[in-house]
């Protein structure tokens, strides 16, 4: 067959005949030609890809990514692209009589003091030695696929923003120093261009007088305080204008800025004492004033709700809605809670959750989840850090005391998913312990990839674990007892998936 005739087959033709591939056949196929290229974009490939290599064969697959037809057709590749690859390293692990579902190595260059992971694949670190590297998951990880030196302070906070096909990666530093890079890296599973200019940091733009950079939204980055004030701000990188989120002079205490989170309508911001509610209309009508007449404004939140029992909450997480693909009118949001947390009560995790939609009258629940030997129990001296990722409709968890062992894991809020919007109770999944050294491994940093399932450990050592958190739910497959997570319960719903696209 000519490669003319080849190109001439029909869709479902073609879709056949890709979905037999090996999983890096089909990414050299994305850089042979544009129309292949657009192929391995349909959603009804990768619907079947997961059927006949995945589920077929017995692989991990997340309960937060079902039924498929609520999931992005992007969530569903990165799924399955990072499950089948996951799968040749448990294979090459098992061959070699290795551990399983982590893989570790020591960065041999002193501490780390952040980290990112960009497209389930690349993860870029900040080093006490006041640097950047971008490490390639897929090749060796001795050897940065690029270095950024010369940063003014230590990294201690960063995002990423994707504007078209570049990463814009924003990075704030303990000397209060702002840098915005532009990087050009393909995604996972295609394989790098020749090209040295792949994965380098650009500089673009850096500004100073601001601490602990939480959320960004378009031109928009909110920031914890700045150097002038202890309120929370919202800087526009381009107009180069401010606004402070002011609660009032009726403040009772000190309140420190824990997590913010900006959407299209509304600004959360997630206080130690409380959560306010700010308008992003008013906000950018404060960005434009205050460009005009370069002064910093200030706006009040359009409404403040406290923790139940007047907690103080010293972690919190923000959990983005999750969006489904509308096949007329472009994405729909689920309603789904917004906050969760947690704070210590006599060695238990209490957590919090605020609905979506926020009116006048809007209550914060609680639920308390007290199971001593999940990995939610504090121990009974409380000097414990964590870390918190978003995970699909689902917390991400990795944390453990000093002294006492190190522990990881997830825990389940079926109270996020779609399925059952209602249902409050709370369940627990796995843990597992990663490999650390008691006498210097006293803190690390995390990084977590909602939609691949991936999580990255860094240790004070330099010892760092990559975690395939897919991995930790295998053993729901392989129990003929759990019938939310048997195949056949998964072959339903991809019936059910098939039938709709």
């Amino acid at each position: 067959m000519s490669k003319s005739t080849f190109l001439a087959l029909p869709e479902d033709v073609m879709i056949d005949a890709i979905i037999y591939l090996d999983i890096f056949q089909i990414a050299t196929l994305r850089q042979v030609c544009h129309k292949i290229y657009s192929f391995t974009h349909i959603r009804e490939l990768w619907v079947r890809v997961v059927g006949l290599h995945i589920i077929a064969n017995r692989l991990p697959w997340p309960s937060h990514a079902l039924p498929l037809s609520s999931v992005p057709t992007r969530t569903i590749k990165l799924l399955a692209i990072r499950c089948l690859l996951m799968q040749k390293y448990w294979d090459s692990c098992k061959a070699r009589g290795e551990a399983v579902p982590s893989m570790m190595f020591r960065y041999p260059r002193g501490s780390i003091t952040w980290l990112h992971i960009i497209r389930s694949r690349w993860f870029v670190m900040g080093t006490e030695a006041r640097s950047l590297e971008l490490i390639d998951l897929e090749n060796d990880y001795d050897d940065p696929v690029a270095r950024c030196v010369g940063i003014k302070g230590y990294v201690s906070s960063g995002l990423t923003i994707t504007v078209n096909s570049q990463i814009v990666l924003v990075v704030n530093t303990s000397a209060h120093e702002t840098y915005c890079f532009s990087m050009d890296i393909p995604h996972l599973g295609v394989p790098p261009k020749q090209d040295p200019a792949v994965g380098n940091f650009e500089r673009i733009d850096s500004f100073f007088g601001y601490t602990t950079i939480l959320s960004s939204f378009e031109d928009n980055l909110a920031y914890a305080c700045s150097t002038e004030e202890s309120y929370p701000v919202i800087m526009n990188r381009k107009a180069n204008a401010s606004v402070y989120l002011h609660r009032g002079l009726n403040v009772k205490r000190a309140q420190y800025t824990v997590q913010i989170q900006l959407r299209p309508d509304i600004a959360i911001v997630a206080k130690d004492w409380n959560i306010e509610i700010y308008s992003m209309p008013e906000v950018s009508a404060a960005l434009t004033q205050s460009s005009l007449q370069r002064s910093i404004e200030s706006i009040t939140p359009l409404q403040s709700l406290s923790y139940p029992e007047d907690n103080m909450m010293w972690k919190v997480a923000l959990l983005r809605p999750p969006v489904v693909e509308a096949s007329s009118s472009g994405t729909l949001e689920i309603d789904a809670p917004i906050i969760l947390g947690a704070w210590v009560d006599h060695g238990f995790a209490h957590w919090i959750l605020c609905p979506s939609r926020v009116n006048q009258g809007s209550k914060i629940k609680t639920y308390e989840f007290t199971n001593n030997e999940g990995p939610v129990y504090f121990g009974e001296n409380f000097q414990i850090q964590m870390s918190w990722g978003e995970y699909g409709s689902r917390l991400a968890f990795v944390g453990g005391g000093f002294p006492g062992p190190m522990l990881a894991g997830g825990i389940v809020f079926p109270g996020m998913t779609t399925r059952e919007p209602h249902d409050s109770s709370l369940e627990e999944v796995s843990n597992w312990d990663l490999p650390y050294d008691p006498l210097v491994d006293f803190s690390w940093h995390c990084a977590f990839d909602d939609a691949a399932g991936l999580i990255v450990v860094a240790m004070t050592s330099g010892r760092v674990s990559v975690v395939d958190a897919l991995s930790i739910w295998k053993h729901s497959l392989d129990d003929p007892g759990d019938e939310e997570f048997t195949a056949g319960n998964l072959e339903v719903e991809l019936v059910e998936a098939d039938a709709i696209f």
